[in-house]
């Protein structure tokens, strides 16, 4: 058994700190460890909803780009639809402007007209459906390419497929803003079907020297198809580089016999126009409602021909009546996870080791800094021992020297505890002693001279109680600045009897509290003298005059 004493109480120490430092430490690495490993397999478990969220948004991006492609090359057309249309009346503005520069001096409006007519009549645009017209202010059709047997007549009430009074819409234009654009319906010029509407994109404007506007026009689709068909491209091109990752495109099937169908429009595996009726096709077809969302189905995988499950995001174009979706398959998921959990496994390992080493380096370092501290605390407490030897002597005389004088010095404290006593309760100033303003002690002549029947009545009441309120603020200045100076008011007694005192207060420390001792002197006889010699005074100066 080990014996404690002064030579083996710091080798004891020493082993016992360091064994439960390294209990602590070994405690600590282990749930350290255990914590990491619940931590790679929490990770683990969430790698693979991970990966699929992260792939959703990849698709829903995807996706989402060609839908904003589509806004913006549409927005991009109608800009270019704006400037082609503008560009092609101000040509024809330049033709009219030097005509009549060069005949407005030799012909008539008339024959100048009629000679405008002629240049600009054989002009046209887009495969012969874009021309230049031209009309009167008052609405009487001057230029009509395509339909010349109405050109003279009244046209003012004219009005497009969708009953818009094209005509007096397009004067009100140039009358107010020189120039502008409309927007109406027609059918097709090369088209068979008349009962078909396009809309159409016009520009006009006024010429003022002929009264005279003129416009042109473009079919709105014929730019929307060209669209389409670089978007079409652009998505082949697209899925050309990234096979696995393609995006389709597809549209509603509305017939009679399939109410609920889509058909393909782009697709790697499907040929284009392919009628797709079946689940998938009916959850895409109710797009028409509900504009975008996510689908899982199994469908066949491109590398394998095998149907697998497939996570796609869908999103209808509204404005072009598109389907676009793209998608993913869980099992290329799957192949990513196994290659994150191999990473993982190496990384955890390799932390463990980590945890050891550092375990063990801990332990080498800590033995070290304590055998150190340890050997220091072993001299210094022996120098420490030598000291307190040293002193122990020492402060055993001085001990006895204080007894000594504490006994010297309460024997003094006592005597002048005695002589403050007897000269408190003996003279002959009323004294009051003053605790935060509270009396707690009193002399006899205190109690007296305030008609109190015992010492008791007064202890205990506010110093101000004591005086008239006329007095508070300058007593109150003079405790706050400790003045010692006398100085006169009027003191009440406990009849409620207003007399004249003088009043004098000093502060002093008494058992580790400030009290303030205030002495008073009644004055009332000598004040009532004095009143009494100033009456006498003023009687012998009226007797001397």
């Amino acid at each position: 058994m080990l014996h404690l004493n002064e030579n083996n109480i710091g080798r004891f120490n020493l082993f016992s700190t360091l064994g439960i430092l390294l209990f602590f430490a070994i405690v600590f690495t282990a749930f350290s460890i255990s914590s990491r490993i619940n931590d790679f397999e929490t990770l683990k478990s969430n790698v693979k909803k991970a990966f699929i969220e992260e792939r959703k948004s990849d698709i829903k991006h995807a996706v989402q780009n060609i839908n904003r492609l589509i806004i913006n090359q549409n927005q991009k057309s109608t800009q270019t639809l704006k400037k082609t249309v503008r560009e092609r009346v101000y040509n024809a503005y330049e033709i009219v402007q030097k005509v009549y520069s060069q005949y407005k001096d030799t012909k008539t409006k008339k024959e100048i007209i009629e000679i405008i007519k002629e240049i600009l009549r054989p002009i046209r645009y887009d495969n012969g459906t874009g021309y230049i017209f031209m009309a009167s202010l008052q609405g009487v059709d001057i230029l009509f390419p395509v339909m010349p047997q109405i050109e003279g007549k009244d046209i003012y009430n004219l009005q497009d497929l969708k009953g818009k009074h094209v005509v007096e819409e397009e004067i009100k234009i140039v009358q107010n803003f020189q120039e502008g654009y409309i927007r109406d319906a027609w059918s097709k010029p090369n088209v068979q079907d008349k009962t078909m509407i396009y809309p159409k994109l016009t520009f006009v404007k006024v010429f003022k020297p002929l009264n005279l506007y003129m416009g042109s026009g473009m079919y709105i689709d014929d730019a929307k198809q060209q669209n389409k068909e670089y978007i079409k491209d652009l998505i082949v091109q697209l899925n050309e580089q990234n096979p696995n990752d393609y995006i389709f495109l597809s549209k509603r099937y509305e017939t009679n016999a399939s109410k609920t169908a889509v058909q393909i429009i782009i697709h790697p595996s499907l040929p284009s126009g392919y009628i797709m009726d079946n689940e998938i096709s009916s959850n895409l077809y109710k797009l028409k409602k509900n504009s975008q969302y996510y689908l899982d189905y199994q469908f066949s995988h491109p590398g394998s021909k095998k149907k697998m499950l497939k996570t796609s995001y869908f999103l209808l174009n509204k404005e072009w009546g598109w389907i676009i979706g793209s998608g993913f398959y869980i099992t290329d998921i799957d192949k990513e996870i196994q290659t994150w959990d191999n990473r993982l496994n190496k990384m955890l390992q390799k932390d463990i080791v980590t945890y050891i080493i550092i375990l063990m380096l801990f332990s080498i370092l800590l033995f070290l800094i304590l055998f150190t501290i340890n050997k220091f605390t072993q001299k210094t407490m022996q120098a420490y021992k030598n000291r307190v030897q040293e002193k122990e002597s020492a402060l055993e005389k001085l001990n006895d020297n204080l007894e000594e004088q504490v006994q010297k010095r309460t024997l003094q404290l006592q005597e002048s505890s005695n002589n403050f006593k007897s000269l408190f309760d003996n003279t002959i100033e009323a004294i009051g002693l003053f605790e935060n303003g509270i009396c707690i002690d009193v002399n006899d002549a205190g109690f007296k001279l305030f008609r109190f029947n015992t010492k008791e009545e007064a202890i205990g009441i506010h110093l101000f109680d004591y005086i008239d309120p006329l007095y508070h603020e300058e007593i109150e200045r003079k405790i706050e600045t400790l003045n010692t100076e006398a100085f006169e008011v009027k003191a009440i007694k406990a009849d409620g009897e207003l007399f004249d005192v003088m009043i004098r207060g000093y502060s002093k420390f008494r058992d580790g509290k400030l009290i303030r001792i205030i002495s008073l002197v009644d004055i009332s006889e000598l004040k009532s003298k004095e009143i009494q010699l100033n009456e006498l005074n003023e009687e012998l100066k009226n007797l001397t005059h």
